[in-house]
């Protein structure tokens, strides 16, 4: 996976769906891992964090 293109590029192919992203075997850094996209949407971040929706996490 060269981080100067494919990483940015499967980024943005797959913003529409918002999906996690998790990389490894990143040319020249193949002790790395990288993740992209842990907060793509609302509603999966208020839900990983214990709340239904958005409005329930704000009321507190």
């Amino acid at each position: 996976m060269d981080t100067e293109y494919e990483i940015t590029e499967y980024s943005l192919l797959t913003a529409a769906k918002n999906p996690s992203l998790f990389f490894k075997n990143i040319k020249n850094y193949l002790d790395f891992r990288i993740v992209s996209n842990l907060l793509g949407l609302e509603d999966s971040v208020t839900k990983a964090i214990g709340y239904s929706d958005i409005s329930e996490f704000l009321r507190k």
